[in-house]
């Protein structure tokens, strides 16, 4: 009898810890209906630079509270746009160590680095277009130049809406371009795909 009431009690541990398994994955992986602005510039005073220039401002609230799928369609957008991004010391020999502010507010670790790329892979379909694009990423920093203006995030049911400002410089050609963007991503399962783009100018 001790030996059937062991194994009994037995199943019921391995039964409340599957249960709150599976509880603390559905959570993880839930979203919140919000609408926020997550990012946005200010005019900021540099002592180094002994002026005031335009920096990125982030919701400190928004980041600590991100949940998994956010940081993934976040991340993969500041991925591929400037978000005050420069050599973390000299470029090494791969020139790999370029960090971004909105990429290490989410802990993402270096432009395009494997720990970036790792990451989104557990949230992107291996073969999806968004895929292809980071597997082939490589960090840069070149005369042509993209940054956000402002960045804002809505979130309803299993859905992601990002809006954002950017603006490109073309330090060569002295030319300035602005551009605004919405991207919807959808929630399902373990994956979040892209489902609409809107690009405007």
């Amino acid at each position: 009898m001790l030996i059937g009431f062991a194994v009994f009690a037995q199943e019921i541990d391995y039964s409340i810890a599957a249960n709150y398994q599976y509880k603390y994955l559905r959570n993880s992986l839930q979203l919140k209906d919000t609408s926020l602005k997550v990012a946005w510039r200010e005019e900021m005073y540099d002592s180094r630079l002994n002026q005031t220039i335009s920096s990125i401002v982030l919701n400190d609230t928004y980041f600590k509270n991100i949940t998994e799928p956010e940081k993934a369609a976040l991340g993969y957008l500041s991925t591929f746009i400037g978000n005050e991004c420069q050599w973390d010391g000299a470029p090494n020999s791969e020139q790999s160590n370029v960090k971004c502010k909105i990429l290490s507010a989410l802990s993402l670790g270096y432009q395009c680095s494997n720990v970036n790329k790792d990451f989104f892979k557990k949230w992107f379909s291996e073969g999806s277009e968004i895929m292809k694009e980071i597997e082939s990423c490589k960090a840069a920093v070149s005369s042509e130049q993209t940054s956000f203006r402002n960045i804002s995030i809505t979130t309803k049911d299993d859905v992601i809406k990002i809006k954002y400002t950017a603006i490109k410089a073309n330090i060569s050609k002295q030319k300035l371009e602005d551009w605004s963007e919405e991207l919807t991503f959808r929630l399902s399962n373990d994956k979040i795909d892209l489902i609409k783009r809107t690009k405007k100018k």
